[in-house]
């Protein structure tokens, strides 16, 4: 009877199986249908009515995915067993990247909840740290140590959920560990969390990258490689005319992005390092990888961004990121004007302006 009657209560109230997520949607501004992406595949799709939606997929092995509405990603969430909600609000024009509450949220499941606070808390610091409560001057530095600090925290809070492991990849992309301490590292999660092919990916991604890094330095860059493309203006902009200049002695390449996270908590110390460094012969040439060229201009206006900037969303910028071997971003490269050779990569945080401040004083 006890049986019967809980069958009842899932066929009334829809629950999710224990093999299958449960996603229900409400965004305002969604319209058509709403997609389940893995990878630039597609594993469901269902229509939209009135902003709302509802879907069942499968769950074969838990994993991150992302829910897209057309070709605009409105939130990144982890595919798990349970019922996941995703409530927000899709902008007419996409808002850049901003610290409020405006934008989707997932919730309902362990992987989904820990995000969504991470990301609640994320926000309310870097809100702080972009108010007149941080002078300006120490923005960069406090930036510096949420990003060191963050994600081993949340590490340590979700060791027994996805999101837990991808702080993990965090932790790995910001070479805050090596492969041996990331495996050290791997061995506090849950039993169940060691199984998973995301843990799996992230040590193995950390220790492929260890071992084919000198390799990877010889062919990514013993030398700066042309890059021709159009400015804000849609004025084509050559890399070397930036590189022959007089006066100037090195040149950042920098691959980025507007809706990159990472990417944008990078902008403070670029702002940094140019005002410190551009009369002593600084200049940076950064190559977007946005689709959208009016969030693009919108972002370097509203960040004061003087440098120079470059997008071709018609494969033009791909093609420059696969010409430098970039794998991810931000990434970027620094060359030396007088010899065309490229002397350092992935300068983030501080370490952008150490290295260059120490290369203006030779």
């Amino acid at each position: 009877m006890k049986k019967i009657f809980a069958l009842c209560l899932c066929g009334l109230f829809a629950c999710s199986g224990p093999d299958t997520c449960l996603i229900e949607g409400s965004v305002e501004g969604v319209e058509d249908y709403v997609r389940v992406v893995r990878d630039g595949r597609t594993i469901d799709s269902v229509g939209v009515v009135e902003g709302r939606f509802r879907m069942e997929v499968p769950v074969e092995e838990p994993m991150l995915v992302h829910l897209m509405n057309d070709g605009t990603i409105l939130e990144s969430f982890y595919l798990e067993p349970g019922t996941v909600r995703v409530e927000g609000t899709m902008f007419p024009e996409w808002p850049v990247y901003t610290f409020d509450r405006s934008w989707v949220r997932a919730y309902g499941t362990p992987s989904n909840d820990a995000q969504s606070g991470f990301s609640d808390e994320r926000e309310r610091l870097m809100a702080r740290i972009n108010s007149r409560e941080v002078p300006q001057s120490e923005v960069a530095a406090k930036l510096d140590t949420l990003m060191r600090i963050f994600p081993m925290l949340y590490m340590e809070r979700n060791l027994d959920n996805l999101f837990g492991i991808y702080r993990l990849g965090a932790i790995a992309e910001m070479k805050l560990a090596d492969s041996a301490e990331l495996r050290r590292l791997a061995r506090r999660f849950t039993p169940a969390m060691q199984r998973t092919q995301a843990l799996r990916e992230v040590l193995e991604r950390r220790t492929a990258e260890e071992e084919s890094r000198s390799k990877q330095t010889e062919c990514r860059m013993t030398h700066y490689v042309e890059v021709e493309l159009p400015d804000t203006e849609r004025r084509p902009i050559r890399l070397s005319d930036l590189i022959e200049r007089e006066g100037v002695r090195y040149v950042l390449v920098d691959f980025w992005a507007t809706w990159c996270s990472p990417c944008m908590e990078e902008i403070p110390y670029l702002l940094e390092t140019y005002d410190a460094c551009r009369e002593r012969g600084f200049e940076i040439y950064a190559v977007s990888m946005d689709s959208r060229l009016d969030r693009w201009r919108q972002v370097l206006g509203e960040r004061g961004i003087a440098w120079v900037n470059v997008c071709d969303p018609n494969e033009g910028s791909k093609a420059a990121k696969q010409a430098y071997g970039v794998k991810t971003i931000p990434s970027n490269f620094l060359v030396d004007c007088a010899t065309g050779k490229v002397v350092a990569t992935d300068l983030r945080g501080d370490r952008l302006g150490s290295v260059v401040g120490e290369l203006l004083e030779k």
